[in-house]
C-alpha cells in the first residue's frame, strides 16, 4: 500500500478562468497562488494546505440541481451555515442546505461552470 503524506490538489475544468477565479477567491475565500508556465490557461488557488487548479477547457454537463453529492465534487469545511448561506444569497448563488444528511449538515452549490461544491460543518 502507498503511504500518502497529504492531499495536494484537485484540478477543475472551467470555461472562463477569470470568472471561476473570481468565484473561488471572492465568494469561497480561496487564495490565488503562483502558477508555473503551463501551456493551457488557468489559475492555481489554495485553501489551507490543499489547492484547486482551475484548468481552461470544456466541463462535464450535469443536471442543474445544485451539487448533487453523488457526482464529482470538492468539499470545504465551514463554521457558520447561516452566514455562508447569506453570503451565497448576496452573490445570487443558488444553493441547497441539507441538515442532518449522512455526511452531517451540508450546503450544496455549483461554481459558475456547474462543478459541484459541498460546504460542510465538520471534517
Amino acid at each position: 500500500m502507498l503511504k500518502p503524506k497529504a492531499f495536494h490538489h484537485a484540478a477543475i475544468r472551467v470555461t472562463d478562468v477569470e470568472r471561476a477565479r473570481n468565484f473561488y477567491v471572492n465568494v469561497l475565500g480561496f487564495n490565488e497562488i503562483q502558477r508555473p508556465a503551463v501551456d493551457r490557461p488557468g489559475a492555481w488557488l489554495s485553501l489551507g494546505n490543499a489547492q484547486v487548479h482551475l484548468i481552461h477547457g470544456p466541463v462535464a454537463q450535469y443536471d442543474s440541481e445544485p451539487a448533487m453529492a453523488t457526482r464529482p465534487h470538492i468539499a470545504i469545511v465551514i463554521d457558520d451555515f447561516a452566514a455562508a448561506s447569506a453570503e451565497l444569497e448576496r452573490h445570487g448563488i443558488k444553493h441547497r442546505v441539507m441538515l442532518g444528511s449522512v455526511a452531517g449538515s451540508v450546503m450544496l452549490l455549483n461554481d459558475p461552470d456547474g462543478n459541484a461544491i459541498e460546504l460542510r460543518e465538520s471534517h
